[in-house]
Formats: C-alpha cells, structure tokens, sequence
C-alpha cells in the first residue's frame, strides 16, 4: 500500500500545469503564474483556451501565441477578427467597451508583433474601436489600401491618425487625395486697420487640455500593447509614416484595457507639430494638409509659400483706400489657392472636375485698432464663400 501511494503521488507530480490550469476557478488564474507559463504548457492551454467564449481566456491565448511566436495560430486569430469585425466592427460607439473588446485588444496586439496581414476590410471596420491598430495593420496590408485610407481621412477625429493615413496616402497618392487636402486648406487672413503712426496690437492664444479616460484594469488579464501615434519622436518609439510631418509609433505594454481615450501626451502633440506655426502656436488640419500639398509638389514645408495666416496693416485714409486694399488682400489669397490647384493638376494629382469644384475657405478678421473708431464700411468680394468677421480692438490703458 505504501508503494502504491508513492506512486500515485508521482504521478500527480508530473501532472502537465496546463490540466491543473483547466481545472481551477478563472478568479485563480493570477496566482498560477500564466504570464511565467513555460512554451509546452502554453501551447495546449492556447489549444484549449483559443475556443472558450470566456474573453479572459482568449486574451492569454493571444498572450501566449505573441509571446510564444506561435504562427501557426495566426489564421485562428484572423477567424476572430473576422467574426469580431461582422458582428460589431463597424459600430461608431467606441466608448461602448466591453470585454470582447479587451479580449480583441489582445488578438490585434498578437497580430500586429507577429506582422500578420489582416484583410483591408477588417482592419478599415476595426477604426471605430481600435484607431491606431486599425491604422497599423492597413499599413502593413499587401493590398490597395488608398480607398480605406481616404475614408479614414473623412472621418478621423484626432490630429494624429488624420496625419498617419495622409502620410500614408501622400506615398502613393489615389484618386481624390489632392482635392481632400485642398478642402482642409482654410486661409485666416487679417486685416488691422490702424491710426497713423500706430503700432499693432498683439496677439495671443492660450489653451489647456486634460487627460480623461476610464478605468482600464483588468484583473487577472494578460500584459497587452497599448497603441499610440505621436507627432514626436521618443526614445519608445519607431517611425510609422513618413512625411514633411512625420507620425512616430508607440507601443507600451501594460494590463490597461482600454478603448481609445484622450492622454496628457496627446494632447502635447497637438500644441507641439511644429511650434510656432499660428500666433498662438496651434497646429491645425489645414497646416498639415498645406505642408501634405507642398510634399507633392517637391517642396519642403520650410520652402512651401502657401502662408495660412497672412496678414496686412492697414493705415486708415479713405473709405475708397480701404475698400481696394482689402481687395487686393483678399484676391491675392484667392489666386495663391488657384495656383496650387493648376499645379496639382498639371501633375495629376487634381481632376479638372476637383479643380472646378475645389472649395476655397478664406476668412478675413477686420480687427478695427483705431483709438477713434469711425463705422467702416460693408466688404463685399466676388466670391460670397468668403466670410468676413470684424472685431473692434480697444488699447490699454
């Protein structure tokens, strides 16, 4: 009898950890040291695990299979991702997290390290939940993703991902990429009009945003990757598009899931493109779409003389001097604008159709800094887009 025991108790000693693992409450999955599983063990629980409705499971199956370098997993990866993408991809509510959602973290972090290639279409339907990694994975599709990309465009909410599929557009510009970048192009002219002698008053611009986002942790989950495009080169991050603005690639792991939410970073990127640009020293869609607009045509955007922000002082005399130096101001924007149009044509990157419809926005600020200020009188251009603000403007005491 004492043989036998022993015996048993070999046995039970030799058990694989992947059966215990099976075995065991998923509230105790922590403390089995999941994240430390040796390759083997791994292997079978991914076996197990890949098929579970469980999206904890699923998530350290993905885990694993990243860790693990396991692409014969990949296809079964894609399945999910397929499936994922017809029943809920397409759905505009990303704040709407659920643990599916956590659990397609996970698979698309494992897809991406292992450099699969996702279908354009799925990786497209992802972009409401999962921006950057839909982005990721479209940049690295053998397929035409220039369809993708411009619809992306239309709808992209934050600076940078309107940047990363610009960027990756522009290295093969598609039908239609010049007339989008033509319609994010908005001329903020300014027209102080002064007293003799008087100096212009400055200006200045001042903002704050902060961070929000919810509660991530996911206890007893695996490390995922969190995604995130920066305008800024870091230490922790690797080029992702290239461009006059170039968008850099950041992946931190953590156990944070999390839908896509604003960061401190983020927000920094947006003050930070390129420092200095506007008065008040924000970098906007229609600053990156000119910089875009100059790259096709051969120009840094150091070099490119499409000015976003012109302005003109204006000594008040006469209402008729007035009157035709504001036109000329304002006609001197509009043919800039044209020209770059005929330019983008000649080089097909504009359709005569796109250059006959092409929108020209140009706003003119009639900052009236005169210690006097007399009524001046109505502009009235040629062209009834153009819309005209006046603001009168007091002097310090």
């Amino acid at each position: 009898m004492v043989r036998k025991a022993a015996v048993c108790l070999g046995i039970a000693l030799l058990t694989p950890v992947s059966i215990i693992v099976g075995q065991r409450p998923a509230a105790d999955l922590q403390q089995l040291g999941l994240e430390q599983l040796d390759p083997t063990g791994a292997i079978q629980l991914t076996t197990q695990w890949l098929d579970q409705r469980d999206p904890r499971l699923l998530a350290w199956a993905a885990f694993w299979i990243e860790r693990d370098d396991q692409f014969q997993r990949v296809p079964q990866l894609l399945d999910i991702v397929a499936h994922y993408t017809s029943v809920a991809g397409g759905s505009p509510n990303s704040s709407n997290w659920t643990d599916e959602d956590a659990a397609l973290l996970a698979v698309l972090d494992a897809l991406i390290c292992l450099h699969a290639d996702v279908p354009a279409s799925q990786a497209e339907a992802l972009y409401a939940k999962f921006p950057v990694q839909a982005l990721v994975l479209l940049s690295r599709s053998h397929e035409d993703t220039g369809e993708a990309l411009l619809r992306i465009l239309d709808r992209a909410q934050w600076l940078t991902d309107w940047l990363a599929a610009a960027d990756l557009l522009a290295a093969k510009p598609p039908a239609g990429f010049g007339a989008r970048l033509l319609r994010v192009i908005s001329i903020d002219a300014t027209l102080r009009v002064l007293d003799p002698g008087q100096d212009v008053l400055g200006e200045g611009w001042g903002g704050d945003c902060a961070s929000s986002g919810e509660d991530g942790l996911h206890q007893n989950w695996p490390p995922v990757g969190g995604y995130r495009l920066s305008a800024r080169q870091s230490p922790a991050s690797e080029l992702f598009a290239t461009g006059e603005n170039p968008v850099y690639l950041i992946r931190a792991p953590g156990r944070e899931y999390r839908s896509r939410t604003q960061t401190a970073e983020e927000c920094a990127d947006r003050f930070d493109f390129v420092l200095g640009k506007r008065p008040w020293g924000l970098v906007t869609v229609s600053d990156l779409g000119r910089d875009l607009i100059g790259q096709l045509l051969g120009f840094r955007k150091d070099n490119f003389g499409l000015e976003l922000d012109p302005a003109l002082n204006l000594t008040w005399t006469t209402t008729k001097a007035y009157t035709e130096a504001a036109n000329a101001f304002v006609r001197e924007q509009e043919e800039r604008l044209v020209n770059i149009a005929l330019e983008l044509k000649a080089r097909g990157l504009l359709t005569q159709q796109e250059a006959e419809v092409a929108g020209f926005h140009i706003e003119l600020r009639i900052l009236d800094q005169r210690k006097q200020k007399t009524l001046l009188p109505d502009l009235v251009f040629a062209n009834p887009c153009i819309a005209v603000t006046y603001q009168a403007v007091d002097l310090e005491d």
